[in-house]
This record gives structure tokens, C-alpha cells and sequence, in this order.
């Protein structure tokens, strides 16, 4: 039961790591390009978010204070990036 919940959690965050590494290359590789690279921060924060929700209610140990962390560190992060973005 053990190693099979391991592998699981271990599989949430390979697909986490595929969210942000596909995000992450999006917004680089759209350097000449503000609104598609606004786009892609905040497809990616989304992504993030919705991550979140899923992976805690798989895990049950879903909360509302849950969803409020990863909303606050989603639009943190996507705040940071937007601006480095609109200041080059």
C-alpha cells in the first residue's frame, strides 16, 4: 500500500514539473512578445492552481485554507513575472 501511494505521489510531481517546465519554456521562447508571454504566465500559474486543488483532493487532505495557498502563491508568482515582464 505504501509503495503504491509513493509512486503516486511521485507521479503528481512529475506532472507538476512538466506544467511549470512546459510554462517555462513557453515564456522564454515567447521573449519578442508581451501578451503571448502574459499568456503563457498565467496559463501556467492556472495550471499550477488547479494542480494544487487536484493533487491535495487525491491525497485527502483537501482544505480551504488549501486553495487559498495555492491561489495566493499563484498570483504571487504570476504578479513577479508580469512585472519583469513589462518592465523589458
Amino acid at each position: 500500500m505504501f509503495h503504491s501511494r509513493h509512486k503516486i505521489h511521485n507521479l503528481h510531481f512529475i506532472i507538476l514539473l512538466i506544467i511549470l517546465t512546459i510554462g517555462a519554456s513557453f515564456i522564454l521562447l515567447l521573449n519578442h512578445n508581451q501578451p503571448y508571454q502574459i499568456g503563457a504566465v498565467i496559463a501556467t500559474s492556472l495550471g499550477y492552481f488547479l494542480w494544487g486543488i487536484a493533487h491535495h483532493y487525491k491525497q485527502n487532505d483537501f482544505h480551504p485554507e488549501i486553495i487559498l495557498e495555492y491561489l495566493l502563491m499563484a498570483l504571487l508568482g504570476a504578479s513577479f513575472l508580469i512585472s519583469i515582464i513589462l518592465k523589458t
